[in-house]
C-alpha cells in the first residue's frame, strides 16, 4: 500500500468521524460542515480511486523491519511530505482543540507562513484578513458561534 493511499484512508476515516458527530447538529449549525465534509470525502475518494488505478513503476521498499528513525531518513522526497503534510493537520487539530478558531487560526496561519519564509507583515495581513472573513461571515453573518476552545473554557 502506498502511504499517499493509506494518508487519504485516513482522511477519509477523520472525515467519517467528525460527519457521525455532526449527525446531532440543528440544519442552521450543521450545514456547513455536512457541506464541506461530504465534498472532501468525495474529492478524497475520487483520488484514492484514481491512485489505486496507477502504479508505481519501482518497487517499493519495506519498512516492517526498520526502526522509526531509518525509515524517515529512507522516505523519499513525497512520502516526507505526506508526513509533514499529517503534522500540520493533527497540530491544527490539537490548537483547535485547545485554544478554539479564534485563537488557532490567526496564530496556525502565521506560523506557517513564517515557516515558509514569508514576511512578518505578509503573514500578519494575511491571518488578519483571514479572520475577518471567517468572523464576518461565520459569527456576524450566520450567526454561527465558533468554537471557544478547551482552555478558555475553562477559564471563562
Amino acid at each position: 500500500m502506498r502511504i499517499g493511499t493509506l494518508f487519504d484512508g485516513v482522511i477519509l476515516l477523520l472525515l467519517l468521524a467528525l460527519l457521525v458527530i455532526s449527525v446531532d447538529f440543528d440544519f442552521k449549525q450543521g450545514l456547513f460542515p455536512w457541506v464541506f465534509i461530504l465534498g472532501t470525502m468525495g474529492v478524497t475518494a475520487i483520488d484514492m480511486a484514481r491512485e489505486a488505478r496507477t502504479r508505481d513503476k519501482e518497487q517499493e521498499k519495506r519498512v516492517d523491519d526498520l526502526r522509526l528513525g531509518e525509515w524517515l531518513v529512507g522516505l523519499r522526497e513525497g512520502q516526507r511530505g505526506y508526513l509533514l503534510a499529517v503534522a500540520w493537520i493533527v497540530g491544527f487539530l490539537l490548537m483547535l482543540y485547545a485554544l478554539g478558531f479564534i485563537v488557532t487560526i490567526p496564530v496556525f496561519t502565521i506560523l506557517y507562513l513564517k515557516l515558509h519564509g514569508e514576511s512578518w507583515l505578509v503573514s500578519g495581513i494575511v491571518a488578519a484578513s483571514l479572520m475577518a472573513v471567517i468572523y464576518g461571515v461565520l459569527v456576524t453573518g450566520l450567526k454561527f458561534p465558533l468554537y471557544e476552545g478547551v482552555i478558555f473554557r475553562y477559564i471563562a
